[in-house]
């Protein structure tokens, strides 16, 4: 008797509860609507190599000083050709929210010299530049920017790293 209230009770309290349950969307539909989700932020793909005029240049770090407010990034310079003076100038930063940063030409180093330096073949070479007054708030960069020109080239050639991350310390 007791066994049959209590089975009687169960279903009871129970059926109702079964009206109210979801179905789980299945793997595919989550799958669909994150790309879509996706789509709609353009979250996209950082690009961090570049190559050109037989160099290969590479975004190694992109890293923020809160004390300073300074974003340093490094990159790695590449030849493939025959020994050559590089320079780097006209760096600027833009953040998502369209704030443009710029760094004069002492703010950039090739090696352990200044804006320009020769680079040998195939000996990856770390130059840096440093962009100032960005608040420590700004947590990527839409665009790092800067020009290029070697020996080889008559004209200026633009290098760009879009959506890269900043590590602040």
């Amino acid at each position: 008797m007791k066994y049959n209230r209590f089975l009687l009770l169960t279903l009871l309290f129970s059926t109702p509860l079964l009206g109210f349950s979801q179905s789980s969307p299945s793997c595919d539909e989550v799958k669909k609507e994150n790309a879509s989700l996706k789509a709609a932020l353009a979250i996209n793909e950082p690009i961090l190599t570049q190559n050109l005029d037989k160099t290969e240049i590479r975004l190694v770090k992109a890293f923020g000083n809160i004390k300073s407010q300074t974003i340093r990034f490094e990159v790695l310079l590449t030849n493939h050709a025959a020994n050559k003076e590089v320079t780097l100038m006209d760096v600027k930063g833009v953040d998502l929210e369209g704030t443009e940063y710029n760094t004069g030409s002492d703010n950039i180093r090739i090696g352990t010299g200044s804006y320009w330096a020769k680079i040998t073949t195939e000996v990856p070479v770390k130059a840096s530049a440093e962009l100032t007054k960005v608040l420590p708030d700004v947590k990527f960069l839409k665009l790092i920017r800067f020009d290029y020109k070697s020996d080889d080239q008559s004209s200026r050639l633009p290098v760009e790293f879009r959506d890269v991350k900043i590590d602040w310390k």
